[in-house]
């Protein structure tokens, strides 16, 4: 299996995995034991839980919700491209229906009613849409409005509210050739 990511629980010895083939599994047991839970269809490439308990997966086909209790994954992907693949997802930690999401050839986009629109949104990359290998989105838990990503060999931060644009912060590094 190609695990791709995983998310804690709120129990202790929960975990969820999304995988490469689509499949969501889950253990309650640390690990002794995994059930599958409802495919999604697509490559899962992120999971989130907002303060809800609701999940999200951001996925090759664009991003699905299941509620909390719920048992079917539903597409929320009203304003995004239909080609979109999604690369990383993150919460605004002051307004849990804010939910950020960052593409693989689309840039970001943002959802202030959590998941039911989606528009464009200022991304922290000197690429422009260009995400291949962007992960983790952060969003800095006292100014939210400041998103970092280690999109393209390095740390980048730009506010999301007319900031001055994406800036380099970490380790020097020039991108691959």
């Amino acid at each position: 299996m190609d695990v791709t990511t995983l998310l804690v629980g709120a129990a202790a010895g929960s975990l969820r995995m999304g995988s490469g083939d689509g499949g969501l599994h889950e253990t309650v047991d640390g690990g002794a034991t995994w059930t599958p839970v409802e495919d999604v269809d697509e490559r899962v490439r992120c999971l989130v839980r907002d303060p809800a308990g609701n999940l999200y997966a951001g996925t090759d086909g664009g991003i699905f919700k299941i509620t909390k209790g719920g048992t079917s994954w539903l597409p929320v992907r009203r304003g995004l491209p239909d080609d979109v693949r999604v690369g990383a997802l993150a919460f605004d930690p002051r307004r849990p229906d804010t939910l950020y999401a960052l593409t693989r050839s689309h840039g970001m986009f943002r959802t202030v009613d959590a998941g039911a629109h989606w528009t464009a949104a200022e991304a922290p990359s000197p690429w422009g849409a260009e995400y291949r290998d962007a992960y983790p989105l952060v969003l800095d838990p006292t100014t939210p409005e400041t998103v970092l990503t280690s999109a393209g060999y390095g740390l980048w931060k730009t506010g999301m509210e007319g900031g001055a644009g994406p800036r380099r912060r970490g380790p020097a590094a020039s991108p691959p050739r």
